[in-house]
């Protein structure tokens, strides 16, 4: 009796050493394993946010009562809001050549925030600064006017076709000493009106879109005002590998064609890469013998260059000539 409790005595003894001896959690933990980094590296500092979008911008196309987009890279960071990376974009000025700016100099995007459908805009009081050619006494009241009115359009436009906004309200910058709504005044049209603008919707007809395109060309076809719609010949004719004849060489083709008297023209399409839009266009011309002809059905075809909607002087002459 007495050897068996003995012998349970020693196994007992030996089970407490062996447990003794097992590693610890916390060493098996800090065991170093060959091959592998001791110390881990450093957390790596987050990158900045930034966005890159492709976004179109509007701009005055030359001296023309119209705007044509020009597209752009757009960078969001993320201290400034994309809407207002945007029109600091588009305040900076068009790379194009035929396009021109409608800000004044200095003039700043100071804000922009949404509010439901509307975006709320601050510009910097420059806004309100004349343009230096209007000090010019031939610079005419009429067209101080339609550049203000294509300047806060540009922006409208800008705004409601890359950002999902209906409308934008303007406010400018205002002295600590003045008090009073930040709202841009109607002074700024030099129209007479007094008062507080509204929110500033898109406005189509102001935007060179290939239908809004199709029908200035055929309106100063039909006006006759080759000088003006010298501008919106295609620059370079793909197709037949030449580029644009001389204005003196336009002016000679065009009177020697029928004169355009009236016309009718389909909204149009646009091919599936965005790079030409097909129109079906009535005219009804006017022979040298005075003899009125009625041409019924015919394709004309606007090219975008350069982003730029543009017509061939043989698409458009082809159309006008009368086979006997």
């Amino acid at each position: 009796m007495k050897l068996r409790i003995l012998t349970l005595m020693l196994m007992l003894l030996m089970l407490l050493s062996s447990c003794t001896q097992q590693t610890s959690p916390v060493g098996a933990l800090s065991t170093m394993i060959p091959g592998v980094r001791a110390q881990l590296p450093d957390a790596s500092p987050p990158e900045e946010m930034n966005r890159q979008e492709t976004a179109a911008l509007y701009f005055r196309y030359m001296d023309e009562p119209y705007l044509a987009a020009e597209y752009r890279v757009v960078t969001q960071s993320a201290n400034k809001p994309y809407e207002q990376a945007l029109l600091s974009a588009l305040v900076s000025g068009p790379s194009g050549l035929d396009l021109t700016s409608l800000f004044p100099a200095g003039v700043q995007v100071l804000s922009a925030s949404r509010q439901g459908r509307t975006l709320f805009v601050t510009l910097s009081k420059e806004i309100m600064n004349p343009y230096p050619d209007e000090v010019i006494a031939t610079y005419s009241t009429r067209d101080a006017i339609l550049r203000r009115r294509l300047c806060m359009q540009s922006i409208a436009a800008t705004v409601t076709e890359n950002c999902d906004v209906d409308q934008v309200q303007i406010l400018v910058q205002q002295d600590a000493a003045m008090t009073g709504s930040l709202r841009l005044e109607k002074r700024y049209f030099l129209t007479g009106e007094s008062g507080l603008t509204e929110p500033f919707g898109r406005d189509e007809s102001l935007l060179l879109t290939p239908h809004t395109t199709m029908n200035v060309i055929l309106q100063l076809c039909r006006q006759q005002d080759w000088q003006r719609l010298y501008h919106y010949l295609i620059r370079v004719d793909q197709t037949l590998n030449a580029s644009r004849p001389s204005y003196e060489s336009f002016v000679a083709a065009m009177d020697a064609l029928p004169a355009l008297t009236e016309y009718a023209c389909s909204t149009g399409s646009v091919s599936q890469y965005g790079q030409t839009a097909a129109f079906v266009c009535d005219a009804s011309l006017r022979l040298e013998d005075g003899r009125q002809v009625d041409k019924t059905g015919s394709i004309l075809r606007l090219t975008r260059e350069n982003g730029l909607w543009r017509i061939t002087l043989d698409s458009l002459t082809g159309w006008l000539e009368v086979t006997p």
